[in-house]
């Protein structure tokens, strides 16, 4: 037994010998010697409630004890699993997991004070190569994935299904491939995925509209195809949204318009067609947005600079926009960027935009004035 007196252990009831001496589990059991030895203890097979109680409690903080060891040695052999999976690892993560230190002081890992389980996972770049194993699904108590900026390679495990609380996930900058699992809609604390810069195609998945947590989603620069699915109004708290440089098809749902939280819209270099729906340009926190290199079309309301005050880069050059130049867009003080090049944007004249200005076409500039008007496409 632990620190307790030798004394009163070599009296204890026996029942008792086997438990841990944590502190919670050495109180409980002395107080359970106690109260056995006051009341005849159970010499006529019966128990007062309290000896009962006092039992069931150990019992159950003995399960919870024993079940904590199990998923430490669980998370050892998932991290174990993980380093013998990585073929190349130039600046030496790898070889530090080892028993000199206990796993949840190895590089990259963070684990829970309470529990000791695995709660973050972070080997941002640090070049690794290699790909993830379906054990990473027994990681049960990861909140956390970032392994951006690496050179992990496959596919991203079903398995992942499995990582219930996890938060942020972030595979960026690697060469995964294949679809996104359709069963990460299990993963319902989300709030951050970003799979930018991979090989990854197929659908967006309905499914992640069931992630009503989701804040930041990213896909862009992967080869994802067919249309952007209209479920995504399901996302109440969404962010930012990139799906730029990809083959996405048909056109902009009107239903992203009901993202009231929205901030960042990128959608360029896709093939998307038709119009913007005008409940897209009443997204008042809008401060990024993104769609050139379309085949979009038609004008945009001239009203957009009250409806999206805060917007600061308004971008949607290589389209096929028409109507006058946007007045209101002086509205908009923090405005950063306007490019709306290759387009048939008429109208230039004498406007203030913020710290941007427009002029008339035929007016004598600067030359960096008229580097950013023709940029723009306004000359």
């Amino acid at each position: 037994m632990g620190n307790g007196n030798s004394e009163g252990e070599e009296t204890a009831d026996p029942i008792f010998a086997r438990f841990p001496s944590s502190s919670l589990m050495r109180a409980l059991q002395l107080a359970a010697e106690v109260e056995l030895g006051r009341a005849c203890p159970l010499r006529d097979g019966r128990a007062s409630g309290l000896q009962r109680l006092l039992v069931l409690l150990i019992s159950v903080l003995e399960s919870a004890m024993a079940s904590n060891t199990s998923g430490n040695a669980t998370d050892r052999i998932a991290l174990l699993d993980f380093k013998n999976h990585i073929t190349q690892d130039p600046f030496q993560i790898m070889p530090s997991w080892n028993d000199s230190l206990h796993f949840c002081k190895w590089i990259g890992v963070k684990c829970n004070p309470t529990n000791g389980r695995v709660t973050i996972l972070n080997l941002e770049s640090q070049n690794l190569f290699g790909f993830i194993r379906p054990s990473i699904g027994n990681l049960t108590f990861l909140t956390g994935i970032n392994l951006q900026n690496n050179s992990f390679h496959s596919e991203i495990p079903q398995e992942i299904d499995r990582l219930i609380r996890i938060q942020h996930l972030n595979l960026s900058f690697n060469s995964f491939t294949g679809k996104i699992p359709s069963n990460i809609a299990h993963c319902k604390e989300l709030t951050v995925v970003y799979l930018d810069d991979n090989e990854l195609f197929g659908l967006i998945p309905e499914q992640l509209s069931s992630l009503s947590n989701l804040i930041f989603l990213s896909l862009e620069l992967n080869n994802f195809s067919g249309e952007i699915p209209s479920s995504i109004e399901n996302l109440p708290s969404l962010n930012l949204l990139s799906l730029r440089r990809n083959n996405l098809q048909g056109v902009i749902p009107e239903e992203i318009g009901y993202l009231s939280k929205l901030g960042y819209f990128a959608f360029p270099s896709n093939e998307i067609s038709d119009t913007i729906p005008l409940a897209i340009y009443n997204i008042s926190s809008l401060y990024h947005f993104s769609v050139a290199n379309y085949m979009l079309q038609g004008e945009i309301p001239q009203d957009v600079g009250h409806t999206l005050p805060n917007v600061k880069l308004f971008l949607g050059g290589i389209n096929n926009f028409t109507g006058p130049i946007l007045v209101s867009l002086s509205n908009a003080s923090g405005l950063q960027m306007v490019d709306f090049s290759q387009n048939m944007i008429y109208g230039v004249r004498a406007i203030k935009f913020g710290n941007l200005e427009w002029v008339e076409s035929h007016h004598r500039l600067s030359r960096s004035l008229q580097m950013f008007l023709e940029y723009s496409g306004l000359l």
